[in-house]
């Protein structure tokens, strides 16, 4: 009599238990797996680290899932579960491309009421992040995420599933490393009287460049400004204020209208070709009312970037 009497108090600990885990379902359908692809993210080779590079949304579903008692979910990270160091809001996961990280949100727990649902109208949004030197090729496929009830016990709610996409870091290489400027002789009658007075005679020299098609190419120019102008733009002569240096005057690159400025990034195009060329033009800018003659000659530094 006394073996019997612990069975039956065993057995409505066991009824318990298994109520209990049969709380939790997927609303009368099953479990629901979305899908999404970015597709090709390009990415300029100098995109600052942190910067977020694509935004993409499955598909939505008004099926999901619940708990008839209080319950709590949270998203996990799938077949990319190493952590950057680089962070956000949530939490970015390296993928297998080299630089690119990934996020999705609700990745800390979220509390339910008994008998709610949780289920994404609107679709999974992920968040895609430059986090450190990019690489190129195919994003690997595969469970990318996925929902769990973690509380009161543990159930798959639901599947994110990476399908595709791919990432592509654009760039240029330089083909012309120095390029020279021989504007040659100009008479000082042909200058104006008036700061600001552009001589007509210039000399245009083509940048060439070999470019991942795609690649935003800026240019930053570093030298000496002009001490006779406040313009930013306008190059100090070689030697300036010395005998047998012209006074008056000084040197822009311009490319297209637009006169490039002293260390400041500037947009010139977006590649088409692989072959891209940039003509870049130098002339004389005048800086007093008055020019004289002698050596007019001037120096800087191009850096190009691409983002």
């Amino acid at each position: 009599m006394k073996a019997l009497f612990k069975t039956l108090l065993l057995l409505p600990l066991l009824l318990c238990s298994a109520k209990l885990f049969a709380g939790c379902d997927y609303g009368g359908t099953s479990l629901v797996t979305l899908t999404v692809n970015p597709g090709n993210i390009v990415v300029q080779r100098d995109t600052p680290v942190g910067t977020l590079l694509a935004t993409v949304v499955s598909a939505g579903t008004n099926a999901g899932f619940g708990c008839t008692t209080a319950w709590s979910y949270k998203w996990f990270p799938m077949i990319f579960s190493t952590q950057s160091t680089v962070t956000g809001t949530e939490p970015i996961w390296l993928t297998n491309i080299p630089g690119i990280g990934i996020s999705f949100g609700q990745q800390t727990a979220v509390a339910m009421g008994a008998g709610r649902y949780g289920y994404w109208p609107s679709g999974r949004t992920l968040y895609f992040y430059k986090v450190a030197a990019t690489g190129s090729g195919a994003l690997a496929t595969g469970l990318v995420q996925q929902a769990r009830v973690v509380s009161p016990t543990t159930m798959t709610g639901m599947n994110v599933q990476l399908t595709g996409g791919s990432v592509t870091t654009v760039a240029c290489s330089v083909n012309t490393a120095n390029l020279t400027f021989p504007i040659g002789d100009v008479n000082v009658n042909t200058f104006g009287s008036t700061v600001g007075f552009v001589n007509p005679k210039q000399n245009t020299q083509n940048l060439g460049l070999t470019c991942d098609v795609n690649a935003n190419v800026n240019v930053t120019m570093s030298g000496t400004q002009n001490p006779d102008t406040t313009n930013t733009s306008v190059l100090k002569l070689t030697n300036q204020g010395s005998a047998g240096v012209a006074t008056g005057i000084g040197v822009q690159l311009v490319y297209g209208s637009t006169p490039l400025t002293l260390n400041s990034a500037i947009f010139l195009k977006t590649a088409t070709s692989s072959a891209t060329s940039l003509p870049l033009i130098a002339r004389y800018y005048q800086t007093k009312s008055t020019v004289t003659t002698g050596d007019a000659n001037a120096s800087a530094t191009l850096t190009l970037t691409y983002q």
